[in-house]
């Protein structure tokens, strides 16, 4: 397992990231956030695999939110780091921010989400392309049937409407979707949430072998200790719109010192999280 990112190695940094209820986001306009972000720090290094942790209503979604600009920030800084330099997404115009937002790809909750259900899943994952690298139609599908196949979805697949397909397929169609961008950053919120053990297993060992590979930073969401055990380096435990703790993953849920962290140990020695084991 990877250790923190050593300094200048990030590619996301997140500094006393502040929200407050009432606010609105850049992008949607009747949204107002349902309670306080406060002070958030954390950083995100290349290839590394970060669990966000917490129980429901803690604000772990609505941290993913704010991050992509769908929910009112009021103070602090997130700093995107490129080969091509760092860029503070809280300062961008809106314009410039859809623009950088494109190296960062969010793996929603529900597919339904991301996915046009009047499309296959091979035109939805090709539209990223044409919107944001205004590529010609037939190199853009063929990079995004190769992003498909990486994320385990055959050429079969990727030719039906997304309603034709299980739920895990549905999840590495938005992964694919997600990756086919090139993005340095993943988020992704609870993406296994709704997939029984086995295939929620599978979905899982392909993340983390893509995001070894392509040296991606990926912070994922979830409630679910065992997820969390067997797929991040580092963990940081979120209650009430505040980081409670942080460390390695191991280390820290063998001794956890919060008691959000704490509740999330018990509920998963009564049965409350499923194994992770195919």
């Amino acid at each position: 397992m990877n250790t923190a990112p050593s300094a200048g190695s990030s590619l996301l940094e997140v500094r006393e990231l502040c929200a407050r209820p009432g606010g609105r986001g850049l992008f949607e306009r009747g949204r107002t956030l349902e309670f306080e972000l406060a002070g958030i720090s954390f950083e995100l290094g290349a290839g590394e695999l970060l669990a966000l942790l917490g129980e429901s209503g803690s604000g772990k979604s609505s941290l993913l939110r704010a991050l992509l600009g769908l929910e009112p920030v009021a103070s602090g800084s997130v700093t995107l780091r490129l080969p091509t330099g760092a860029i503070d997404l809280l300062a961008l115009g809106a314009r410039e921010r859809r623009r950088a937002l494109a190296r960062i790809g969010w793996i929603p909750q529900d597919p339904g989400a991301a996915l046009d259900p009047r499309a296959s899943v091979l035109e939805s994952v090709a539209e990223m392309l044409l919107a944001h690298c205004r590529e010609r139609a037939g190199p853009a599908r063929a990079r995004a049937q190769a992003c498909l196949e990486a994320c385990g979805i055959s050429r079969a697949q990727a030719a039906r409407l997304p309603h034709q397909l299980s739920g895990g397929e549905r999840q590495r169609a938005v992964l694919a979707r997600a990756l086919v961008l090139e993005p340095a950053v993943l988020l992704l919120d609870e993406p296994t949430s709704s997939l029984d053990a086995s295939i929620a297993a599978h979905l899982v060992d392909t993340v983390v072998e893509l995001v070894r590979a392509r040296r991606l930073g990926a912070l994922w969401v979830t409630h679910d200790v065992e997820l969390a055990r067997c797929c991040s380096d580092r963990v940081l435990v979120l209650d009430a719109g505040r980081i409670v703790e942080r460390g390695d993953t191991a280390q820290l849920l063998a001794a956890p010192r919060s008691p959000a962290a704490q509740r999330l140990l018990r509920a998963a020695d009564w049965g409350g999280a499923q194994s992770l084991t195919p």
